[in-house]
């Protein structure tokens, strides 16, 4: 123990669940001389000099004899509390009822007390790490690297380097962090051209979105893969509503996107609502900071490659847990959707064709 006094300081935070006055505070002209304008001694005084006229009735506005309510002692309390009936909810009051649970808190500090005044910005004070953006090193780094690729001789320059690092033997290649790797095999990394007009997201499920629901009956083993999910909003809440298709319609679906036959299958597939999902979306600063690999033969060459697709954002799927009455939320979800599949129109296949040519003019442009 220290023989020093120290100071214990405990947070007290007191809640106001009055509601605000509906009127606006009276304003009352009282002359003050210069000389007590600027003391603090002179306001204590003037409060007990001004009265406060507070006019209420007897019963301060509470009808304390229930005989004056009529039909009371019947059990009818109609005149007491009326609830509303047929009001329609302005558009301006449905952030109101959000519910307070689902707002996240902007200080989320776990203290529950404070035993120095330094430890009010503990958390805000702890060494984060700094964005690329903002580093010094990689700002300089990156006007660097825009003052080379501005010089037309230093792009053609740029490129012949590529092709000299691409003829290197990849057996010299070591790990820049850990030299006791090896390369075990490589690959011709190329755009995935004929989807890069689509934005993918990767989604993180914090539990299994497979896993059986009570209420429901049906069984869709399997089929996430061909997921779907429909944004949905109400009362001020937004959330994203998944589907599974049924095991017919996921094999029959999953055939067809294999041959790309879509004039073969007429009839719908059939897509069940599974589960409720709120969900939180990281924004990437850069359209390569995360990407998707898949490993296939070049249609071309014949030779193993590895086409990337960008990732635009990361989303993360909680299992929703609504207080949003049950009836309310069966008329915003729907139940089922039935989906069908067609060839590209004139329109989207010149907006695909814009996209590709943005990568690859010359294979995008020579199929016309």
């Amino acid at each position: 123990m220290a023989s020093r006094r120290q100071d214990y300081i405990f947070r007290v935070r007191y809640q106001n669940k009055l509601p605000l006055p509906p009127f606006f505070p009276k304003m009352l002209n009282i002359p003050i001389p210069l000389n007590n304008y600027t003391k603090t001694s002179y306001l204590s005084s003037l409060i007990q000099e001004q009265p406060i006229d507070i006019e209420l009735d007897p019963e301060l506005g509470i009808p304390l004899d229930l005989s004056m309510i009529s039909n009371v002692f019947e059990g009818i309390y109609d005149n007491m509390h009326k609830e509303p009936k047929d009001v329609k909810l302005d558009p301006k009051d449905v952030v109101l009822l959000k519910e307070v649970s689902s707002v996240s808190q902007r200080n989320s500090a776990g203290v529950s007390f404070l035993r120095r005044t330094e430890y009010i910005s503990s958390e805000s004070a702890k060494t984060a790490v700094k964005p690329k953006a903002f580093d010094p090193r990689f700002v300089k780094s990156a006007e660097l690297t825009n003052e080379k690729l501005e010089d037309p001789e230093k792009q053609v320059v740029a490129i012949e380097t590529t092709f000299k690092e691409a003829s290197k033997n990849w057996l010299s290649f070591t790990h820049p962090h850990k030299k006791n790797l090896t390369v075990v095999d490589s690959f011709p990394i190329f755009p995935n051209i004929n989807i890069s007009d689509q934005q993918f997201l990767l989604m993180k499920f914090t539990t299994d979105p497979e896993q059986k629901n009570i209420s429901s009956q049906m069984s869709n083993d399997g089929c996430s893969d061909l997921a779907l999910f429909m944004p949905v909003s109400g009362r001020g809440e937004e959330w994203l509503a998944y589907y599974l298709p049924e095991q017919e319609s996921y094999n029959e679906l999953k055939e067809t996107l294999k041959n790309q036959d879509f004039e073969k299958n007429k009839s719908p597939f059939i897509y069940n609502h599974v589960h409720d999902y709120d969900t939180t979306m990281h924004i990437n600063s850069t359209p390569l900071d995360e990407i998707a690999l898949v490993f296939r033969n070049d249609p071309k060459t014949k030779l193993k490659s590895a086409f990337y697709s960008p990732i635009y954002a990361k989303s993360t799927l909680k299992r929703r847990r609504s207080k949003i009455p049950n009836g309310m939320i069966k008329n915003l979800s729907v139940s089922n959707i039935e989906l069908k599949l067609r060839p590209l129109n004139e329109e989207e296949s010149r907006e695909k064709k814009k996209h590709c040519s943005m990568l690859d003019i010359h294979n995008c442009f020579s199929e016309e």
